[in-house]
């Protein structure tokens, strides 16, 4: 019994539905058929339909380290100056300013190490609506990426390409019954 008509077969007893069969088709079959037979099979081209994407990026953003060391450096060399300097307006601007830079310099050294390195989980699925990937960004202070991959995960699993999950089911059913 030939391939298409133990397709067929599985089609009529419930085993396979028409979608998985058309699969199956497809990958028993690497190029397009064009023998009388294979007109059973109503569409046998690839699909167009572009592909879910899948992608890690991982870097380095350089803005939050300029604002800490520039905190930093405003800081120290004002503090230096007021204290060997001797300059009568840096002390003064010391006294107005001390929450100010004090702050700066916090919030610059807070944000480079919490943002200073990132991991960003993307998602693309052309047939959204709204077109807009799903994003995942998590900093990466210190060993964040097994964290960022585990909460990612359940994402990832949905936008895997329903085409991959039915053939390995459909192999599975290869491995059961071969079609030749």
């Amino acid at each position: 019994m030939n391939a298409r008509r133990r397709l067929l077969r599985m089609v009529e007893e419930g085993r396979l539905t028409p979608e998985e069969a058309l699969l199956l088709w497809r990958a028993l079959t690497p190029q397009e058929a064009t023998s009388p037979s294979a007109q059973v099979v109503p569409t046998l081209r690839k699909s167009t339909r572009p592909k879910e994407q899948i992608r890690l990026l991982a870097g380095f953003r350089v803005l939050p380290w300029v604002v800490g060391g520039v905190g930093l450096f405003c800081f120290g060399g004002t503090f230096w100056a007021a204290m060997w300097g001797g300059a009568g307006w840096l002390l003064g601007l010391l006294c107005l300013l001390p929450v100010g830079l004090l702050g700066l310099l916090a919030l610059g050294v807070v944000w480079a190490a919490w943002r200073g390195a990132w991991v960003r989980v993307e998602i693309r699925r052309p047939e959204d609506e709204a077109g807009q990937p799903f994003r995942l960004a998590l900093p990466l202070p210190v060993g964040w990426l097994p964290l960022a991959f585990r909460l990612a995960r359940p994402w990832i699993g949905e936008a895997l390409p329903l085409e991959g999950r039915n053939l390995r089911q459909m192999l599975q059913v290869l491995r059961q019954e071969p079609l030749w």
